[in-house]
This record gives C-alpha cells, sequence and structure tokens, in this order.
C-alpha cells in the first residue's frame, strides 16, 4: 500500500531493468549484506534495491540539472542530489530500503500475520515467469529466482501489515466512513462544456470571434437551465457538447476553405436543437461527467509548479462554497468559456461507481500511506543491524550492466 515502494518496485519489475556482474564470481563472504536476529538479507535482494536507488536517484539529478546526460557515468558522480553526492545518494538510499525491506519481515513476524495461498503461489509464479527462459538476464546478474521471490512476498507482507495497523478491526481501525467522509470533501463533481477562445492554430480569436463563442456560451446555458429535472439537465449538457463539437469541426472546415457555410448560420445550431421535440438518450446517466480532485500542496510548493484541472478558475469555482449544486453557469478565463454544473457528489458513492472495493483501498492507501512509511522507517531505525561491508563494497552501482545478449549460464551463482 506504500505508492512510492510499490510503484517504483512495479516499474522496476516491468521494465527489467536489472543490474549485473556478468563474468564474476561471487563468494560466499558476500552472499549476504545485512544481517539482524538470525535473519539474512540475501545480496540479490540487496542489488535489486540498488539499482532501483540508482535509477532513481537519475530521475532525481535530472530535475535538478535538465541538461545532465544519464548515460555519462563521469557526469553521474559529479552530480548532486538535495546537496548530497549521487554515489552517496545512492548508497544511503539502497541500505535505507534494504532496512525497511527487513523492517516489514520483522513486524509481520511479530504481528503473527499470514499470507494466503494464492498471495505466495502468486509471487512464485511472478517470479518463476521473470526468471524464466525469456528473461534469464537475471541469472545473469547474479540475482537468484530466491531473491526476487522475497521482494514480491515482502510487498504482499506489506499490504498484510498496512491492513492490520489501518484496516477496518486494525490497531487504528480505520472506518469505511472516515475514507468516504473523506472523498467526499477533496473531490468535486462536474458536467461542463469548454468553448475555446482560440482558434484551432492556438491563436486567440479577435473580438468578433469571442463575442460568436459568449453568445454560442449564453445560448447552451439557456438550454441547459430550460430542463424539467437534473436528469433532463445531464442529457442536455450531453446535446450542447456534440453541438459545439458539431460547431468547432464547422469552423476548422470553413477556415480551410471547404464549405461556404456563413457564421450566422452556424451560431443557430443551438437555438434549432431546442426547438427539436426529440431527445437523445445517453445509456451512461453520469456520461462526460468529470471528477475533479483537491490540489494539495505542503509548505515547499510553488503555485507555479501546481496544475488546475481543467484550469484554475474553473477549479476555484468548483471549490468555492457559494457556488450552489445543480445551477448551470457560465465560467470565464482567459483561453475558455465553460458552461457548467456542479453536481452533488453523494449521488455516486455506490459500490457500482465511485465507492467501489478499489476506490476504498485507494483511498484508504491515500490518506495513511505515508503515515505507514513514517512507521516502517521507525522501525528500521530501530534495528539492530550488522551489514556486511565487504558485500556492500563488492556491489558497486556503476560495475553492472545490462547483459547486450541474452545467454543462460547455469552456473552463475545468484543470491
Amino acid at each position: 500500500m506504500l505508492r512510492k515502494i510499490k510503484t517504483c518496485l512495479t516499474a522496476f519489475i516491468a521494465a527489467a531493468v536489472m543490474i549485473s556482474c556478468a563474468g564474476c564470481t561471487v563468494g560466499t563472504s558476500t552472499a549476504t549484506t545485512m544481517s539482524v536476529d538470525g535473519f539474512d538479507l540475501k545480496s540479490g535482494v540487496y542489488i535489486f534495491y540498488q539499482n532501483m536507488s540508482l535509477e532513481e536517484a537519475k530521475t532525481l539529478a535530472q530535475e535538478e540539472n535538465d541538461k545532465l546526460d544519464t548515460e555519462d557515468q563521469d557526469a553521474l558522480e559529479e552530480a548532486t542530489i538535495d546537496g548530497k553526492k549521487f554515489l552517496d545518494w545512492v548508497h544511503d538510499e539502497t541500505i535505507k530500503s534494504c532496512k525497511n525491506h527487513i523492517a516489514v519481515i520483522k513486524k509481520f513476524d511479530e504481528m503473527q500475520l499470514t499470507l494466503t495461498e494464492e498471495e505466495i503461489a502468486s509471487a512464485k509464479d511472478y517470479a518463476e515467469y521473470l526468471t524464466g527462459e525469456e528473461t534469464n538476464e537475471y541469472f545473469e546478474n547474479g540475482i537468484s529466482r530466491e531473491s526476487i521471490e522475497e521482494v514480491l512476498i515482502n510487498s504482499y507482507k506489506m499490504d498484510a501489515v498496512f491492513t492490520a495497523i489501518y484496516g477496518e478491526g486494525g490497531t487504528e481501525n480505520v472506518q469505511e466512513s472516515t475514507l468516504k467522509d473523506n472523498f467526499i470533501a477533496n473531490n468535486a463533481r462536474v458536467k461542463y462544456v469548454a468553448l475555446d477562445l482560440n482558434d484551432a492554430d492556438g491563436n486567440a480569436l479577435d473580438e468578433a470571434g469571442k463575442t460568436e463563442i459568449k453568445k454560442l456560451a449564453d445560448e447552451y446555458l439557456k438550454t441547459v437551465k430550460s430542463a424539467k429535472d437534473n436528469a433532463e439537465m445531464l442529457e442536455k449538457f450531453n446535446e450542447i457538447s456534440e453541438e459545439y463539437t458539431a460547431y468547432t469541426e464547422e469552423k476548422a472546415a470553413e477556415a480551410a476553405g471547404e464549405t461556404e457555410e456563413t457564421t450566422e448560420a452556424v451560431t443557430t445550431a443551438a437555438e434549432e436543437a431546442t426547438d427539436t421535440t426529440t431527445t437523445t438518450t445517453t445509456v451512461d446517466p453520469y456520461a462526460n461527467e468529470s471528477i475533479i480532485a483537491v490540489v494539495t500542496t505542503d509548505e515547499d510548493t510553488k503555485e507555479e509548479d501546481l496544475t488546475y484541472n481543467p484550469s484554475k478558475a474553473f477549479y476555484d469555482w468548483a471549490y468555492n462554497t457559494a457556488t450552489k449544486t445543480g445551477v448551470p453557469e457560465i465560467i470565464e478565463d482567459e483561453d475558455k468559456i465553460y458552461v457548467a454544473v456542479k453536481l452533488d457528489i453523494e449521488e455516486r458513492m455506490t459500490s457500482d461507481d465511485l465507492w467501489s472495493e478499489a476506490a476504498i483501498d485507494s483511498e484508504r492507501s491515500s490518506l495513511y500511506s505515508e503515515p505507514m512509511q513514517d512507521k516502517i522507517e521507525e522501525w528500521a531505525n530501530a534495528l539492530n543491524l550488522t551489514i556486511n561491508e565487504n558485500a556492500v563494497d563488492r556491489y558497486e552501482p556503476f560495475d553492472y550492466e545490462i547483459p547486450e545478449t541474452e545467454t543462460t549460464d547455469n552456473n552463475m551463482v545468484g543470491y
């Protein structure tokens, strides 16, 4: 449930970005890198986390210097991350990840938790798949199937510990109602049509063009406001969305010289649609709706780094306590005019819609993954670890490369 760890883990495995020590002979003195209370961490697990840290370090270093060539070893060695030398950061992060790995195992055992047979089988099957004939670079790199299994199984153990603490009935006993209230408070349900104040080439419309768009927005607003009830209003939003799509296509064709229809004829489309007695029925009652999540910040967040969906003006309207639910409005910003309505999000908080089991798990993770990470680091720092410096010194990040050709050496030792 820890997003940073599991996201990195998934990406790392999926890309098969594994480090190698092809051609080396590994001795027993470096088969493990850490030990605590009878538990020995395989060097293959250490190597796994080392490369994960290396790849993360490249990304972070390039964020600090966008001209950095991440394939240039000399340049990377000279790079810094938050004031720390690149390789020092990789080393420290690797040790931290390994300590966290052990901390999860220890806490899992301490809480007397168990995995299901399905979870264990899933980890073993995936490890076997990753280390099969088609992906034998793991063995080439000295990483055993057992090390891959340990990393995968530990991911399941992490989930189990998380649930034992933050699940219902866990030590923190976080109730579903708490999660639901948080989701409702931090998400806005809206439906809108965005009318562009720029042409197809991204250039601002002239005053006549802007006036035309504003007239069109007024007509659309009148259309959706004419609905007799909420369901009809939502359907009319679908209609004006289709009309605006037709309008923009017509305009594009007109600009390309493919039609001689006048602007006046096009802008009356909304009026003509309003006069018709035929109503288009959309199967999905929530089609074209959007759920806008609240933008979270901290003390280091800069306004220019924030992204608002679909725009700052629209976001402010959606989260303004004065905005009425179920009442269509026009919102304007520099580039667009929105015909929009804010809707009651609680209407969609059902198990077959926004509040599914997956959504509940996601909300629980979103709220408590950081506190969980803090706990893991606290447990890790309390461990009385013995580090095998010979092994740690042996496995240097830049000594490893992905094999150019896929060959299997069954004599290669993996940990």
